[in-house]
């Protein structure tokens, strides 16, 4: 905070002074400049907890390098012109001494959905995703549920199906990506509700003292704010906090985005329709949050969390092969037996796509990878990250053992800095090694993370929200 002083002197020595201000500076770091002082005829001194006033109509913030943390050109890519969702979502985070500030832009809630906004900062919490919506929904699955990934817990229904394999899904289907103990869900500005989980009756309890007015959007940006005291969030700043948001329908828990993007989406706004009704009630995890070791003084949120490329990849082998990307193919609904189970029938994962002639052991395969940086932004240091399991080869990558992925091969592909519409073709050389030919994987569930965090595996004639360095 600053003053400007205008000191002006007669020719007789008389002097008169001007003040103008306050004048406010906010750096890019944090503390960001989230609120300031109300005047309210008491001295400092007088009150013990000074009075302070949302700066709502306060714009820097979203103009800092720091503070935007994600967007994704998902639902901008799918839906007309004419929809309330054809621009970019975007998503911003900062904080005071305080407060953590969250935004989303680019959805009006009051008629594209609900937003939950979850946060980890203690021990203990719930890993599933809050539901507020009232009707239990049903599915037929195989009497024989085998747990992966998804971790779900069904519930047998004998009824009329004679205990042949009719389950009941429970309420919150899907997985978060860590334990909430807090979550915001956001009906519209004016219908906000805090919720803290309960560790003695493992529930949602409402918070009914918490402000509305921290909550406020501003239609003509289609912007919607949150201002969170950490107090409220039972956060240190000095401790880590993880963060997710979800973008639902208003009457089920389908979603059509999340920040970070990157994450499987299951609303047939995002999806296709068809299997988006077909396999509503199926269960997955999320992969990618948000996590900051620290709210303090001094810190670029952003940092290593950016998340707003849009990245263009096409793959292409040669012989011909099956290609298909769990995100890119919206195999939400198959999440738990490609990363659960390794002895899969490949029948299940054609996809209504031709039949090719198998490759055999021994054979070279040439892949050619096309890319294209279709965001507004350069895409500075991009690369592409290769990652392959026995028998598949790379041999001009190098060879990795880890305790819980197995030997695989890794490669890296170094793009530069990409300006807006740059792109290009490369190739890649791999051979089924008639050697290595018993690829086991010891934890197939963390190949989920690879899926929706590295490139590549997104990677088919589709738009995708590319990564930053870590999230």
């Amino acid at each position: 905070m600053r003053y400007a002083h205008l000191v002006s002197r007669d020719l007789y020595g008389n002097t008169h002074i001007q003040s103008y201000g306050p004048f406010y500076i906010d750096s890019p770091l944090t503390p960001d400049l989230l609120t300031m002082p109300v005047a309210d005829g008491r001295t400092l001194a007088q009150a013990e907890t000074p009075p302070r006033e949302l700066l709502k109509d306060y714009t820097g913030i979203f103009e800092s390098a720091c503070t935007l943390v994600g967007a994704s050109r998902k639902m901008a890519s799918q839906m007309g012109s004419q929809s309330t969702l054809a621009d970019v979502q975007r998503f911003y985070a900062t904080w005071d001494n305080n407060a953590l500030r969250l935004t989303w832009e680019g959805a009006n809630w009051q008629g594209d959905g609900d937003l939950f906004l979850y946060f980890d900062s203690t021990a203990g919490g719930s890993n599933r995703a809050f539901t507020p919506y009232p009707v239990q929904q049903t599915r037929s699955y195989l009497p024989l549920i085998v747990g992966g990934m998804a971790g779900a817990t069904l519930t047998q229904d004998g009824g009329e199906s004679g205990g042949s394999g009719r389950v009941v899904v429970e309420p919150g289907a899907i997985t978060l990506p860590f334990a909430a103990d807090t979550v915001l869900w956001i009906e519209d500005a004016q219908q906000v509700q805090l919720l803290t989980w309960s560790t003695i009756s493992d529930t949602w309890v409402l918070d009914d003292t918490f402000p509305a007015r921290y909550v406020w959007d501003d239609i003509s940006t289609q912007r919607t704010n949150a201002y969170l005291p950490f107090d409220v969030l039972r956060v240190n700043n000095a401790a880590p906090l993880n963060v997710i948001a979800l973008a639902s329908e208003e009457n089920a828990l389908h979603l059509w985005g999340t920040m970070p993007a990157g994450n499987p989406l299951n609303s047939p706004r995002a999806v296709n329709p068809a299997l988006a009704d077909r396999f509503a009630t199926s269960l997955f995890a999320l992969q990618r949050y948000y996590t900051w070791d620290t709210l303090n003084a001094g810190a670029c949120p952003s940092d290593n969390k950016r998340d707003t490329t849009d990245m263009h990849v096409e793959l292409d082998a040669l012989p011909r092969s099956m290609i298909y990307s769990f995100l890119g193919d919206d195999l939400f609904y198959m999440q738990d037996e490609l990363f659960g189970a390794q002895d899969i029938d490949s029948d299940r994962v054609q996809f209504a796509q031709q039949e090719y002639r198998p490759v055999p052991l021994g054979a070279s395969i040439t892949y050619t990878i096309t890319y294209r940086n279709d965001s507004s932004t350069t895409s500075p240091n991009a690369r592409l990250q290769l990652i392959t399991w026995p028998p598949l080869r790379l041999p001009d990558g190098e060879r990795i053992n880890d305790p819980e992925l197995g030997p695989f091969d890794q490669q890296f592909i170094a793009l530069g800095d990409l300006a807006p519409g740059a792109g290009g073709t490369v190739t890649v050389r791999a051979i089924l090694d008639a050697s290595d030919d018993d690829g086991i994987i010891p934890k197939a569930s963390l190949t989920s993370y690879c899926w929706t965090t590295l490139l590549l595996h997104r990677s088919r004639r589709y738009h995708l929200n590319g990564t930053g360095p870590t999230i």
